[in-house]
């Protein structure tokens, strides 16, 4: 009976243990699930703030995304109206003989005056076949061909005729908008130079400003120096008339002939004298040291022999000849 007794007194003590591990365990369980609870509150809250913050950022990136591309649509429309409208540069070569090289330029600049042109250069030239006029003219584009029917109107063949026409629309656009850019970077840094407090800060932002300065003003030149070939085209036009000589008759003036060859040589012959004596005279200084060298190597040579004789005795001067006359001769100093 006592281990009957022992043993269920040791079944009470262990369900009663049991139990109350079994109520520590639920306590600790609803803590750490009221701390899961107000973590995964704190986690909603920080979650639904980040949404809202995506949120804010989506829409305002929608937004802007919807400005850019109303902007870019605005550029692309802007660029499409450029683009319809070619930036062409016209350029053409005109080269035909006259009959009338006086006539033929007149009528050239009352054609030029008339269609807005200004001649650029105007040169004359002629040799023994011909004489001729090479005009350039800059024209409106807008005139360009109008001018060029009008010239060509009387030709009836053209020696050279080139007409090119060279699509800069993408070079303009190009250097167009770099302008616009580096003018914005340029305004910006005014400001910027306005709120600068150190002399450090407003050294380093007219260094800046100077820099920027001295690049907007190379593209402004590239700039304007495409547009002014954009808007006035080159038309380059040379117009010659022809020689004739008459023929000499061989018969009646074939003496004449001979004379003329005779007075022409004489002619060419004293230009080449005068020209020789042209040269000799650039060339005096040479000349001059050249006669002082051949002068002072003479008069050394002259004081040497003397030299060389006032050493050697008179006796055997004597003596040397009449060894020379006392020696006999051989075959070879007879033959």
């Amino acid at each position: 009976m006592s281990r009957i007794k022992k043993n269920i007194i040791l079944i009470i003590l262990a369900s009663f243990f049991i139990f109350s591990c079994d109520s520590v365990r639920d306590t600790m369980g609803a803590s750490a699930s009221s701390l899961s609870g107000g973590q995964g509150s704190y986690r909603g809250i920080s979650r639904s703030n980040s949404k809202s913050l995506n949120d804010f950022a989506e829409s305002s990136n929608r937004s802007n995304a919807l400005g850019d591309s109303s902007n870019i649509d605005t550029k692309n429309k802007k660029n499409i109206e450029v683009v319809s409208e070619r930036k062409l540069i016209k350029e053409g070569q005109l080269e035909f003989e006259t009959k009338d090289l006086n006539k033929t330029r007149k009528q050239i600049l009352e054609f030029a005056q008339k269609n807005g042109a200004y001649v650029a250069s105007d040169n004359e030239s002629s040799n023994y076949y011909r004489k001729s006029n090479a005009i350039t003219l800059r024209v409106p584009v807008k005139n360009f061909d109008i001018l060029l029917n009008n010239i060509s109107s009387g030709v009836k063949k053209f020696d050279k005729k080139i007409i090119t026409a060279k699509d800069v629309t993408r070079q303009f656009l190009d250097t167009e908008a770099r302008l616009k850019t580096k003018k914005e970077i340029e305004k910006r840094y005014l400001e910027i130079l306005k709120k600068a407090n150190s002399i450090e800060d407003i050294l380093k932002v007219e260094r800046v400003l100077g820099d920027l300065r001295v690049e907007i003003e190379r593209i402004e030149g590239d700039f304007k120096y495409l547009s002014s070939k954009i808007s006035f085209s080159t038309l380059s036009i040379v117009v010659y008339e022809s020689i004739k000589h008459k023929a000499v008759k061989s018969s009646t003036d074939s003496g004449n002939k001979y004379i003329r060859y005779f007075k022409r040589a004489f002619k060419d012959g004293f230009e080449s004298l005068m020209l020789f004596f042209v040269f000799l005279a650039n060339i005096w200084p040479i000349i001059l040291i050249t006669i002082l060298i051949i002068i002072l190597l003479k008069r050394k040579k002259r004081l040497k022999k003397k030299k060389n004789d006032s050493i050697i005795p008179p006796s055997t001067k004597g003596e040397e000849s009449k060894n020379n006359t006392n020696t006999p001769k051989t075959d070879k100093e007879l033959l």
